[in-house]
C-alpha cells in the first residue's frame, strides 16, 4: 500500500509539471515584448516580511547590488512557533553573509523602520505587490507607508513577487536571467533556505519564465516601479479583498486560474 501511494504521488507530481509547463508557454506567448527601466541606481531597501521572501523577489538586486542593498526584516510571525521563526531568520542571516549585504532585524516595527528610511535615504523601498493574499505581507505595506509619510519619504517604491506573479501590465522593471542563472537563484533558496524546502521552487520559476517573454530572455526577476506619491494612490484602494484573497490562495498551485484572473483585474484596473 506504501508503495502504491507512492507510485500515485509520483504521477500526480509529473501531471502536475506537465500541465504547468504547458500553461507558462501558453502565457509566455501571449506578453509581448516591451521596454522595461533597469534598476534604480543607489541606496536600496528591501522589506522582508518573512525569511525568504527577499530572495523569492529580489535575488537579483542582492546579487549584483549587494553594496547599495540593505535587508529590513519586518520579523512578521508568519505562523511559526518561536524556534522556527528564529531558525528563519538565521537563514536569512546566513544568506546577508554569503552575498555582502546588510541585514537588520526590527522589533519596534514603526519607529525603527521610521529611521531606517530617514536616516538611509534610499532611492528605492522594495516591498511586496499590492496585489498579495497574505496578510503580514499587506501589513507591512501598511507600516511602510505610515512610516514613510511620518519621515517625508519622497523616493520610489518598488514593488516585487512572491507567490502572485506581478500582472505583466504592470510589470515596467526587471533584471534578465538566463537560464542557467534561474536555476542557480532557486538553487541557491533551496540550500541556504532549508526550512523551506516544501516550497514549489518550479512553479516560482516557471513564472518568471513566462516574464522573459517581456524582454525576449529566457527568465526575468520583475518589479513594478513608481514614485511614493503615485503609490499610495493605489494603496490600499486597489488591495484585494477578503473573499479576492482566499480565491487566490485557494488556487495558488493552478498556473492558469492564478494568471487568468490576474489578468482579468489588471484590464478592470
Amino acid at each position: 500500500m506504501v508503495l502504491i501511494r507512492k507510485i500515485r504521488s509520483l504521477f500526480r507530481i509529473i501531471g502536475r509539471n506537465i500541465k504547468w509547463k504547458r500553461d507558462a508557454d501558453y502565457f509566455r506567448g501571449k506578453i509581448k515584448r516591451q521596454d522595461i527601466s533597469s534598476i534604480p541606481e543607489g541606496k536600496k531597501i528591501i522589506l522582508m516580511p518573512h525569511s525568504d521572501d527577499e530572495w523569492i523577489g529580489c535575488s537579483q538586486i542582492l546579487l549584483h547590488n549587494p553594496e547599495d542593498s540593505l535587508v529590513v526584516n519586518m520579523n512578521m510571525d508568519g505562523g511559526d512557533n518561536q524556534e522556527l521563526h528564529q531558525i528563519r531568520r538565521k537563514e536569512a542571516e546566513a544568506v546577508s553573509k554569503k552575498f555582502g549585504y546588510r541585514f537588520i532585524t526590527v522589533q519596534d516595527k514603526l519607529s525603527e523602520l521610521k529611521e531606517i528610511i530617514s536616516s538611509e535615504k534610499p532611492k528605492c523601498v522594495f516591498i511586496p505587490c499590492y496585489l498579495d493574499w497574505h496578510e503580514e505581507h499587506i501589513e507591512v505595506m501598511r507600516l511602510f507607508q505610515e512610516a514613510a509619510i511620518q519621515c517625508n519619504y519622497s523616493g520610489l517604491v518598488g514593488m516585487y513577487q512572491v507567490s502572485l506573479p506581478i500582472p505583466a501590465g504592470m510589470i515596467n522593471c526587471g533584471m534578465s536571467m538566463t537560464k542557467r542563472q534561474l536555476k542557480e537563484k532557486w538553487t541557491i533558496l533551496k540550500q541556504m533556505y532549508r526550512t523551506q524546502s516544501f516550497l514549489p521552487l518550479k512553479r516560482f520559476m516557471l513564472n518568471e519564465y513566462i516574464n522573459g517573454s517581456i524582454t525576449n530572455e529566457y527568465a526575468v526577476e520583475a518589479y513594478s516601479v513608481c514614485n511614493f506619491g503615485e503609490w499610495t494612490c493605489y494603496f490600499p484602494n486597489l488591495l484585494l479583498d477578503k473573499e479576492e484573497r482566499e480565491k487566490y490562495k485557494e488556487n495558488l498551485q493552478d498556473i492558469m486560474i492564478i494568471r487568468t484572473m490576474l489578468e482579468e483585474r489588471d484590464i478592470n484596473g
